[in-house]
């Protein structure tokens, strides 16, 4: 069970497997960051972690991973959205964080599995650096003590805790890929409906110049 690499983790390397753990998970490694968490206060309950450097290193590796997944989407997500996503899902993508930017970054910090994907975007969109890290270090403030304020009240039940999240994990992801493929089919029909509009619009215009010039004809 992943819960119990990370407890013989944290065990044995206590604050650095803590630190570099979420660090990995914040910029997409596949180390699940709430689970880190839930295990670190559940040792903290056991006297095995001091409660309060556990909550002080774990809010700093996540602004710093948060962070790097921001400038990584500012750096190198452009590219990546112009060469791999349909130009009308840029348009979206960037319109969103224009105008819902600061909410969809707070919120993402109480998103598990796919909280990630956000910082990217949020990089890669243009979103200015101090708006995001503003608003994530507000969102880590609370979902941060929180998730392992669960972990050490509510420890022995790791397992079904784990168990609902590793479920939640993939409902949001494939509910996300689900949602970016009906996007990018809308966009793609709608593409083709705006031009068989333009086209039937030209196709009108000639026919009726034409028509108009042999009416003038005719009268002539």
């Amino acid at each position: 069970m992943i819960e119990q690499l990370i407890t013989n983790w944290l065990t044995q390397f206590a604050y650095l497997a803590l630190f570099l753990a979420i660090i990995a998970s914040t910029i997409a490694i596949p180390i699940p960051e709430d689970i880190v968490l839930l295990v670190a206060g559940y040792l903290a309950a056991n006297h095995l972690l001091n409660l309060w450097a556990v909550i002080l290193v774990s809010l700093l590796a996540v602004i710093l991973g948060d962070n790097t997944g921001y400038w990584l989407g500012r750096k190198g997500g452009g590219f990546l959205l112009e060469r791999f996503i349909n130009t009308n899902i840029q348009t979206w993508v960037k319109k969103h964080y224009r105008k819902h930017g600061p909410k969809t970054v707070f919120f993402s910090r109480f998103m598990t599995g796919i909280r990630n994907l956000f910082h990217l975007t949020a990089g890669a969109s243009g979103m200015k650096w101090k708006t995001f890290f503003i608003y994530d270090l507000l969102g880590a403030i609370i979902a941060v003590p929180l998730v392992i304020g669960i972990g050490f009240v509510f420890g022995k039940y790791l397992g079904h805790i784990t168990w609902i999240i590793t479920t939640l994990d993939s409902i949001l992801l494939y509910g996300l890929l689900i949602f970016i493929l009906l996007l990018a089919l809308f966009a793609c029909v709608f593409r083709e409906q705006a031009k068989t509009f333009v086209l039937t619009k030209i196709l009108h215009k000639k026919i009726k110049n034409k028509l108009e010039q042999q009416w003038y004809y005719r009268v002539k």
